[in-house]
């Protein structure tokens, strides 16, 4: 069993009442994957009147998402349903350890609720949905050792932050109950992020800042031979991931220390269609090797032009 998102096609095999020959008798049927909730599973799959309590099974993977529990429509119309693994009540019953990944994200506190696993990494209120979690619904947090989240009360790693690297049975005595949006899944001592909002530069050549969709501010009018300069302090000299969180009609991103010696590295910006255009995959990165300490980093703009919104930092 698992409690990751579903794949595309979905299987359930059971024992269904069904008429002549075929009653009663073990039946396997395939269908599309209708939608997912934080709770539930809809497909499009032929069932009957005994198949609850089966496996929805994802066939991509072989492993149980959930059981099923709603029957009644044919393969061709409608939707079947059941209840995902994400239940905290469903691995209470089995007595199983209800978490997965790095951290779980439970709904309600003592670990109930739905529930989302992560492993490391950063991941915007878009990811988080994606992964069916409701904005503003955490409640408690499970953390294995050697690991700790930095939670963000704003999309875009903005806003209130707190850091654990402990269970949490109850936000409320953190004061951040129900108010998660954004967060960041990382190792202690090991692959700490930096967020450097872009608009927290100290100098600049050439760019404004204006709102941001997304909240908050953002750098704009990054055209050919702009530049901008952060104060930065980074744990130790090696290799880091830089995230850069862009929107715009393409250009290059050319990061180097401040008075553009060394240049660490370029990488293209594509196009997005908007200047305010800010999806899940318009977060652009690259490695490179960087010193460490505290320090100025540049970003230099051999063509432009773009906006940005953050950078980011990951020690790898």
């Amino acid at each position: 069993m698992t409690q990751d998102y579903p794949g595309n096609t979905i299987r359930i095999t059971g024992h269904g009442n069904d008429s002549g020959s075929s009653n009663e008798i073990q039946q396997s049927q395939t269908g599309p994957l209708v939608s997912v909730s934080s709770t539930r599973v809809l497909y499009s799959v032929d069932t009957m009147g005994g198949n609850s309590g089966s496996p929805i099974i994802d066939e991509a993977t072989g492993r149980a998402v959930g059981v099923h529990s709603h029957g009644g429509c044919s393969e061709i119309s409608g939707a079947n349903s059941g209840t995902r693994n994400t239940v905290g009540e469903f691995w209470t019953a089995l007595n199983e350890t209800p978490f997965m990944g790095v951290a779980t994200l439970y709904q309600d506190c003592k670990y109930g609720g739905y529930a989302v696993g992560l492993d490391v990494g950063s991941y915007t209120l878009s990811q988080l949905r994606a992964k069916g979690l409701n904005n503003d619904d955490i409640s408690s947090v499970v953390v294995q050792p050697g690991y700790r989240v930095i939670m963000y009360q704003n999309d875009n790693f903005s806003g209130t932050a707190v850091i654990k690297s402990a269970d949490v049975s109850c936000l409320t005595g953190e004061g951040f109950n129900d108010q998660l949006s954004s967060i960041v899944v990382e190792p202690i001592g090991g692959g700490s992020t930096i967020h450097i909002e872009a608009e927290d530069y100290v100098y600049e050549s050439g760019i404004g800042v204006e709102a941001s969709s997304e909240g908050g501010e953002n750098v704009g009018w990054l055209d050919g031979g702009d530049w901008i300069v952060w104060d930065v302090n980074l744990p130790s000299s090696g290799s880091y991931r830089v995230d850069y969180r862009i929107a715009g009609f393409g250009g290059v991103i050319q990061l180097e220390k401040a008075g553009g010696s060394p240049i660490y590295g370029q990488i293209d910006v594509p196009v997005t269609g908007g200047w305010q255009t800010w999806q899940t995959w318009q977060t652009i990165s690259h490695t490179l090797n960087l010193d460490g300490g505290n320090q100025q980093i540049a970003i230099y703009v051999p063509s432009g032009g773009y906006n940005i919104n953050w950078i980011q930092f990951t020690r790898q």
